[in-house]
């Protein structure tokens, strides 16, 4: 039986991991196992390794990470507690593979240690771009340091072969978030509304917005000038907080006042999958910078209001309305969303990052790739006509 690790390390890519980890249970041949770190085992993001436990997945290893405080010195620091966490957890538990995902740099300090250990590493969802956070550097970097790729999109596998990987490492799998799409998994508004007492008079809009990290505008700025568009409009708002990334706990305050006495108004740091699933298919429209409003709220033919450059780069389907930060242009782009007419040349909107089936081809290629050294030792190629 082949066991492969499987590196979590927010509620982020938990929720994309999960049809993965279901594929996985049904296949006898493999044994799954979660490596645990970042937000998952933090009081102040929710704690949501206890969802993990709830849902039954083997959790092999706890890696604790986060300390106090998202500055850039608490965020290095991290990374080296997770580096040397995640090295003694694998001189424990050594997996046969070890599955990572995106651009996380908990999940890129997990992935560094797993190099002197000679453990082969497989990647979701590398060759996007993200121009506006740091992420962007470390998902090229979990490229190169990965033997195994699973990009959602063609264009996304063009760029790995640019960056010199071989194209038979490559496989084309969609977003394995579109998935749970397929799954049913989505909590109904009366689950919503008796977990959250989220009770909105209309459909609301899904606010999630997390610092742009590369941008010249601080992460308060940034908060404040969706905020001052959010008050313009007056409209029922969820907003969703939670990141750890630099500036997040900032941002979130900034927010949590926008929201404190207004009827209208809820903020949840800890959603869950399922149950934000539902509120994108109850949602007016998503409004802010998350990556669901990229990939999967086309599906839903959902309308998206992409605030800044976090999720510049990456493609996107035609309900994606990008905006920069500044508050009229937002507002107005907001009410262009929500607009019958917007929605209603979104019925036949098709999703470019896949058809819903990504873990099984994932988990496929894992179950059935031989080890050794020929998986192990990667060889570059360079372009043919490089000018």
């Amino acid at each position: 039986m082949r066991r492969i690790g499987v590196v979590t390390t927010s509620r982020a890519d938990y929720g994309l991991l999960r049809p993965v980890l279901d594929a996985m249970g049904q296949d006898s041949a493999i044994a799954p196992a979660l490596f645990v770190s970042g937000s998952h085992l933090s009081e102040a993001h929710g704690h949501t390794v206890d969802d993990i436990q709830r849902d039954g997945y083997p959790i092999l290893e706890r890696i604790s990470c986060l300390g106090d405080g998202d500055g850039p010195l608490q965020t290095t620091e991290a990374m080296g507690r997770a580096v040397a966490g995640m090295g003694k957890a694998l001189e424990r538990n050594r997996p046969d593979l070890l599955l990572v995902l995106g651009d996380r740099f908990e999940m890129f300090a997990c992935a560094s240690a797993a190099v002197p250990f000679r453990v082969p590493i497989a990647h979701i969802h590398g060759g996007e771009l993200t121009y506006g956070a740091m992420d962007e550097v470390f998902r090229h970097g979990l490229t190169k340091m990965s033997h195994l790729h699973f990009p959602a999109t063609e264009a996304f596998a063009a760029r790995l072969r640019q960056m010199g990987e071989e194209d038979w490492r490559i496989t084309v799998s969609g977003a394995p978030g579109l998935d749970r799409l397929l799954t049913g998994r989505a909590a109904t508004a009366d689950d919503i509304a008796e977990r959250f007492g989220i009770r909105p008079a209309s459909p609301p809009l899904l606010v999630t917005l997390h610092p742009e990290t590369l941008g010249a505008l601080p992460p308060a700025l940034q908060a404040k000038t969706l905020v001052g568009a959010l008050r313009e409009l007056d409209w029922p708002t969820v907003i969703t907080t939670g990141s750890a990334d630099p500036g997040a706990a900032e941002m979130a305050t900034i927010l949590a006042d926008f929201a404190s006495g207004r009827e209208d108004c809820w903020v949840v740091d800890h959603l869950g999958s399922e149950n934000y699933l539902g509120l994108m298919k109850s949602a007016a429209a998503v409004v802010g910078n998350s990556s669901s409003g990229i990939i999967e709220a086309a599906s839903f033919g959902l309308p998206v209001v992409n605030v800044g450059d976090r999720q510049k780069g990456r493609t996107r389907a035609a309900n994606v309305i990008d905006v920069p930060y500044h508050t009229g242009r937002i507002a107005d782009a907001i009410l262009k969303a929500v607009s019958p007419g917007f929605r209603d040349g979104l019925a036949d909107l098709g999703n470019p990052y896949g058809d819903g089936h990504a873990a099984d081809r994932i988990v496929t290629r894992l179950r059935d790739e031989p080890l050794g050294a020929s998986l192990l030792i990667k060889e570059f190629i360079d372009l043919e006509n490089p000018e």
